[in-house]
C-alpha cells in the first residue's frame, strides 16, 4: 500500500491505495524496496512465510543440514548437551509454539499448546526444563515446563505492561532468568528475575541495566561473572560487557566498568563454557570470536573473523538476525535457520 504524506505539515494525505499484489513477507516484514527514482522491486508469493531448514556449521563455516524437518520456524536454542534444539515454529493458522527438535533423528515434539503467542525458549542449566515467554490475558508472562513435555505450563512471572517484552538467557547456576522489556517513552532494559535457591522468593525483577539507551539481549557468562548484552549507546549496535551483579552479596563490593568488545554488531552473544570466549555477529553478516582474560579485571582480544554466514539465513532475521541461530556450549558448531530446499533440490 502506498499512501500520501506531507513532510512540512507531517500529515498523511488521502486514503491508502493498492500498489502491488501478493507481496511476500516473513514475519510481517514485507520483501520490497522502493529506489529513489521510485522505481518498485518486490518478491510474490504468500504472507505465509518461508520453510526453514536447521543446518550445522563448524567454525571454518562448512554446513552440514540437520535431519529435522523443514517447518516455518524462527528462534533456535541449542539444549545444553547439543542434542536437541528449541524452535519457535508457527503453523498454518498463524499460530505460534514453542517444539523441541531431536537434532540426530529429525524427531520433534509439541512443547505449549496455548492459542497465545508462546517465544523465546531457553534452556535449564541441566536441559530438563524449558522457559519462554507468552502473550496470555493481554500481558506477557513468563513460563516453565519440563522438556519432555509433561506437566502443565507453569506461570513464574507475570509482567506489568510493558512496550516490548523478550526472554533472553537462563543462568548457569540456575538462579536468575533474564529479560528485556520497554515502557515506552523510556528504551529498552535488562532485568533479572530470581527463580532459582538462594534468591528473593517474591520474584521481583532486579533492574541489571538500566540508562537512557537502549540495551538488548543480555547473556550471563557461565561463571556469572559478567553479562555480555547489546546497547546503541554510540549511536549504532554494538556488544558490550560488564559485571553482573544481581547476584551479589550484600556487603560485597560490585565490579565497575564497562567495555565494547565489537566494531558494529547484530547480536547473539554467546559464550564458551570456561567463560574464556564470546562470540558475536557483526554487521557484515561474519560470525566474530574475541578471546577474554578476567584475571583482575576484564580484557577481550581484538574481534578475528570466524567465517561468513550465508546472506540467505541472514535475511531471513530481518534486523535481528541472531535470533534465529545459536552455538553449542563449547562453541564448536553453530545451528542456523535456512531457506528450505525445494524437493527437486535436496
Amino acid at each position: 500500500m502506498a499512501q500520501p504524506f506531507d513532510p512540512a505539515r507531517l500529515q498523511l494525505g488521502s486514503e491508502p491505495i493498492p500498489v502491488a499484489e501478493q507481496v511476500a513477507s516473513l514475519n510481517s516484514l514485507g520483501h520490497y524496496s522502493v529506489s529513489d527514482s521510485g522505481a518498485l522491486a518486490y518478491r510474490s508469493g504468500t504472507t505465509r512465510g518461508l520453510d526453514t531448514q536447521l543446518s550445522w556449521f563448524d567454525r571454518a563455516g562448512k554446513p552440514t543440514l540437520t535431519a529435522a524437518e523443514p517447518s516455518r520456524s524462527s528462534t533456535v536454542k541449542i539444549s545444553p548437551d547439543g542434542r536437541r534444539a528449541a524452535l519457535v515454529r508457527t503453523d498454518a493458522q498463524s499460530n505460534t509454539d514453542i517444539w523441541i527438535v531431536d537434532l540426530q533423528t529429525g524427531a520433534s515434539n509439541r512443547l505449549t499448546f496455548d492459542p497465545a503467542l508462546d517465544s523465546n525458549p531457553s534452556w535449564s542449566p541441566d536441559g530438563s526444563q524449558i522457559m519462554w515467554e507468552s502473550m496470555r490475558g493481554g500481558s506477557w508472562g513468563i513460563y516453565r515446563k519440563s522438556s519432555n513435555g509433561s506437566g502443565d505450563d507453569e506461570l513464574l512471572y507475570k509482567s506489568p505492561p510493558v512496550g516490548s517484552f523478550a526472554l533472553t538467557d537462563w543462568t548457569r547456576d540456575g538462579r536468575f532468568v533474564l529479560f528485556q522489556a520497554s515502557t515506552p517513552p523510556a528504551k529498552t532494559d535488562i532485568f533479572a528475575l530470581p527463580i532459582g535457591p538462594g534468591t528473593s522468593a517474591d520474584r521481583q525483577p532486579i533492574p541489571v541495566i538500566q540508562t537512557p539507551a537502549g540495551e538488548l539481549g543480555g547473556y550471563v557468562s557461565p561463571d556469572g561473572r559478567w553479562i555480555a548484552y547489546m546497547s546503541d549507546e554510540s549511536g549504532k549496535e554494538e556488544v558490550y560487557v560488564q559485571a553482573f551483579n544481581a547476584g551479589s552479596k550484600a556487603g560485597s563490593s560490585p565490579i565497575s566498568g564497562k567495555w565494547m568488545v565489537s566494531k558494529g554488531s547484530l547480536g547473539m552473544a554467546r559464550w564458551r563454557s570456561d567463560s574464556k570466549e564470546l562470540v558475536f555477529i557483526s554487521t557484515d553478516g561474519a560470525m566474530m570470536s574475541v578471546d577474554v582474560t578476567t584475571d583482575s579485571v576484564f580484557h577481550a582480544s581484538p574481534p578475528k573473523q570466524l567465517f561468513q554466514l550465508p546472506s540467505n539465513a541472514l535475511a531471513l532475521g530481518g534486523s535481528t538476525p541472531g535470533a534465529r541461530m545459536d552455538a553449542t556450549r563449547d562453541l564448536q558448531r553453530f545451528l542456523v535457520t535456512v531457506p528450505a530446499l525445494s524437493s527437486s533440490r535436496q
